[in-house]
């Protein structure tokens, strides 16, 4: 199980889109307790955001640009 803070509001079926599943409305900012696979996909879709997770653990870090050296020649 994932804790996870909602990103913006949306609709969700979290037992998945199978006959007799039911639809669930999750609300920007709202704290919820999801499986973990529902919790890896409304992430990854940017739906959510994982509790205790910072934006740089979210985003990888940009590599640092090369050094060039001088070229007078």
């Amino acid at each position: 199980m994932k804790t996870v803070t909602i990103a913006e509001t949306f609709d969700g079926y979290p037992q998945g889109a199978k006959e007799g599943s039911r639809r669930t409305t999750y609300t920007e900012g709202q704290e919820i307790e999801v499986s973990d696979a529902f919790g890896e996909l409304i992430i990854g879709k940017g739906l959510a955001r994982e509790k205790g997770a910072g934006r740089a653990a979210s985003k990888p870090e940009a590599a640092e640009p090369a050094v060039q050296k001088d070229q007078d020649a």
